[in-house]
């Protein structure tokens, strides 16, 4: 191998290293600008999970009021107004549990479930 050839394929790999690099900035700003857009509004998306191909349930908040609609590609539909929310806050996990712990009492609890 060259010099020549070496340094080509260095170029290259420095090369990618910066694009993948000037990606994530890219990332984090459109990412931090979107966050931004949604304080201080009026409606606001708690929960949105897929069902479906272009098929959303969503959990919206208007006016301190908690409600369940679907999202279809040409439709919006109201399905229920939610009275008592308890929502559970997936930031808030105790980090510091270990994986065997957890893991562990699991299979405990499905022991016992069976033996019953």
């Amino acid at each position: 191998m060259t010099a020549y050839e070496f340094l080509s394929v260095f170029g290259l790999i420095i090369l990618f290293i910066v694009f993948f690099y000037i990606v994530y900035l890219t990332t984090a700003f459109v990412g931090k600008m979107n966050k931004n857009y949604n304080i201080n509004k009026n409606i606001k998306i708690i929960e949105k999970v897929t069902i479906g191909n272009n098929m959303f349930l969503m959990l919206i908040e208007l006016d301190n009021n908690n409600y369940l609609i679907s999202v279809a590609k040409d439709s919006i539909s109201f399905i229920d107004k939610i009275e008592d929310l308890t929502l559970i806050d997936a930031n808030k996990k105790n980090v510091d549990e270990k994986f065997n712990s957890v893991l562990l009492s699991k299979i405990r609890k499905t022991i016992t479930n069976k033996e019953k």
